[in-house]
């Protein structure tokens, strides 16, 4: 059966490498150029709101991450840096 349907591969660079933005509390301003993947938002923004994922294929990105006030959810939960 033929498909005109597309895979997930890329031959673009263009569509190889797209833009995460992240803002509010928790979140350090700035520009970070370190591979990451729609997988790891999922297990940021659980850690920003003080939640324990039982599995992850991302990882926290902590590269963005801020200090947090004592009184934050996720700042007793804080990844190693």
């Amino acid at each position: 059966m033929f498909s005109d349907a597309t895979t997930h591969g890329i031959a673009y660079q263009y569509d190889a490498r797209v833009p995460v933005f992240l803002a509010g509390l928790g979140i350090k301003p700035g520009e970070y150029l370190s591979a990451a993947t729609p997988a790891d938002i999922a297990p940021t923004l659980a850690f920003l709101a003080g939640i324990e994922l039982s599995a992850s294929e991302g990882r926290v990105l902590v590269e963005a991450l801020a200090p947090l006030p004592p009184s934050t959810p996720a700042a007793s939960t804080a990844p190693r840096r």
